[in-house]
Order: structure tokens, then C-alpha cells, then sequence
């Protein structure tokens, strides 16, 4: 691409200057010395000016320290698909209630003191909250992967295309 050959250019560039100098150094040649391999004159201007490009090439990044806006965490969820992060987060809500009311069930039927506890329909509400849990775990770990997977995807899409067309 150009920016690599541009900075393959400035590094050779780079080398035949302090090559020069250091033939400059050993046998004493003016600052106006010509390399043979590139002809390129070297001297304090042509110093400033390969710094000068080096610093257009490679510009220091701005960074934020503390916490992070509410701006990030939205593009994130924007990233991955609005309706899809708001439907993982609500099955992830919905997973939690229905473990919550497993032990629940589980509590008030150990310490309930009315009937016969050995009756089948204790066994059968606890086994039908069992598999409800489990159920409803694998489609909230399958929807919160798909909704992060392509909001990851995306984000790092849209950041090699801001590099590439930079």
C-alpha cells in the first residue's frame, strides 16, 4: 500500500543519512556530501525535513483516562444490532427470575409444614423449573455470544476500514 512504501522510503532514506554521517565523521566531508545510490544531499535540513515526515506518518494518539462514557457502551449495543442486545439483556433478566424462583420453589417446599411433601406434584414442578433453567441458560449464553460476536465483528470491521481509507 502507499503509506507502507512511504514508510519503507522514509526508513531508507533514514539509513543512507546516518550512513552519510558516518562517512562524514571519518573523513571529514562537507555537509553538502552526495550519496551515489540515491543522490541524496544530506545536511540539517534534510534531518529536520525526514523528522518533519515521520511525525505526519506516525501521530500521537489522544487517550481518556477515568470512566468510560455512555456513548461507548451505546455504540457497542448499536454494533451488535439495538433490538438483538436488548433481547439477550432481557433473556439474561428472564434467566435470573426463573433460577430465582427454582430456589424459591425449592425453599418453601423443604420448609413448608402443610400436606404430604412426598407427592409427585412437588417432584414435577421442581423438575419442570429445572429444565426451564436449563433451557433458558443455553439460549441466553447462544444469544449473548451471537450478539457480542457481531457487534466485536463489526466494530473491528469498521476500525480496518477507517485505517485502510486513512
Amino acid at each position: 500500500s502507499k503509506a507502507r512504501a512511504a514508510q519503507l522510503e522514509l526508513e531508507a532514506a533514514a539509513a543512507r543519512s546516518t550512513a552519510l554521517k558516518a562517512s562524514k565523521t571519518e573523513g571529514g566531508v562537507s555537509d553538502k556530501a552526495t550519496v551515489a545510490e540515491g543522490d541524496v544531499e544530506a545536511g540539517a535540513d534534510e534531518e529536520t525535513a525526514l523528522e518533519s515526515q515521520r511525525r505526519q506518518v506516525v501521530q500521537a494518539e489522544e487517550s481518556a483516562t477515568g470512566n468510560m462514557s455512555w456513548k461507548v457502551y451505546w455504540k457497542y449495543v448499536t454494533s451488535g444490532g439495538a433490538f438483538s442486545g436488548l433481547l439477550a439483556f432481557a433473556i439474561i433478566l428472564f434467566s435470573q427470575a426463573v433460577v430465582m424462583i427454582n430456589e424459591y420453589w425449592l425453599r418453601w417446599w423443604a420448609t413448608s409444614t402443610f400436606g404430604d411433601q412426598d407427592h409427585y406434584k412437588y417432584i414435577l414442578i421442581f423438575a419442570g423449573l429445572m429444565l426451564l433453567c436449563t433451557f433458558i441458560g443455553f439460549y441466553r449464553a447462544l444469544s449473548w455470544f451471537q450478539f457480542t460476536l457481531r457487534a466485536a465483528s463489526n466494530l473491528h470491521e469498521r476500525c480496518l476500514w477507517a485505517v485502510i481509507h486513512s
